[in-house]
């Protein structure tokens, strides 16, 4: 989310996504996903929504 407006409209419909501090601001973090290509096609989804998404990669422990 870029502005108030989009964390306020994000949080009204996923109450259950967990808002994190990041670099660069605010984020809600939408999930994770076991395929690159799947969380990508997620992101492409909200980005054609107006939202300001990306997928990263965790390192495996």
């Amino acid at each position: 989310p870029q502005n108030d407006a989009q964390i306020a409209a994000l949080e009204t419909l996923h109450p259950e996504w967990p808002q994190e501090q990041r670099l660069g601001g605010r984020v809600l973090r939408i999930g994770r996903y076991f395929s690159s290509r799947y969380a990508e096609m997620v992101c492409q989804w909200y980005r054609e929504s107006g939202y300001l998404t990306f997928a990263t990669a965790e390192a495996a422990t």
